[in-house]
């Protein structure tokens, strides 16, 4: 079974081949399915920011994405849109 980390580094890998590299990924959320069979990683996925603007607050639009990673083996098994609610 692999953990966490195995299981982040799999969705950030399948992200960047599917989106490309020059893609900035975040990791937002992890979490464990019921039946401890998957890892449900979201990876936010948008323009990177450069220093300042992150100082300064500036947002870029993101997309939000749970990777649903098979416990067992490692292997991706699903990519889905997350929404989430405008501040």
């Amino acid at each position: 079974m692999i953990d966490v980390k195995q299981a982040v580094k799999a969705a950030m890998a399948y992200a960047q081949d599917l989106f490309g590299v020059e893609q900035a990924l975040t990791l937002e959320e992890v979490d464990m399915s019921d039946d401890d069979g998957y890892w449900l990683i979201t990876l936010g996925i948008g323009g990177r920011l450069t220093p300042i603007e992150v100082l300064g607050g500036v947002r870029t639009q993101r997309d939000y994405k749970v990777f649903t990673v098979e416990a067992k083996s490692g292997k991706v098994i699903s990519m889905k849109i997350r929404s989430v609610s405008p501040e």
